[in-house]
Parts: structure tokens; C-alpha cells; sequence
């Protein structure tokens, strides 16, 4: 239940999946077949999603000025 919560954060989605996760390790003859897929499909979709995030400098050049929260205006500025 623990890990139910951490993960999903109640997500019923998430919850649902975990379920059926835990479920194939215990019910299947073979659990280290279904732990290995699965563990490779999180390592998987971690890669993508770190993939797809674009670093922080970009995103700046992209939108052409500050970042929405940037309140520092140029007159606030130090120049040496």
C-alpha cells in the first residue's frame, strides 16, 4: 500500500498498474521474467521522459526574454 501511495500519489491509474505489476510477479510461474520486462520498461520510459525535457537555457533563448517567475527587471541589475 505504501509503495501504492508513493508512486501513484492515488492515481488510480497508477494504482491499477502497480496492482496488476505485483499481481503477474506473484501469480506467474516465472516472476523474474515479468521483473526484468518491467524494470527495463521504467528505464525506458524514464530515458524518454528525461529526453524529451529541455534544458533550462534553452527554454530561456526559445521564449526570447525571462522566465515567467524572473522578476528582475534591467534597471535591477548590477553592472560592475
Amino acid at each position: 500500500m505504501m509503495i501504492l501511495l508513493t508512486l501513484g500519489m492515488m492515481n488510480p491509474f497508477v494504482m491499477v498498474g502497480i496492482t496488476v505489476v505485483i499481481a503477474a510477479e506473484k501469480l506467474l510461474p516465472r516472476a523474474e521474467i515479468v521483473a526484468h520486462f518491467v524494470g527495463v520498461a521504467v528505464i525506458v520510459a524514464g530515458v524518454i521522459i528525461i529526453s524529451r525535457t529541455q534544458p533550462r537555457s534553452d527554454r530561456k533563448a526559445k521564449s526570447g526574454g525571462a522566465y515567467e517567475g524572473d522578476s528582475m527587471q534591467k534597471s535591477d541589475q548590477h553592472t560592475p
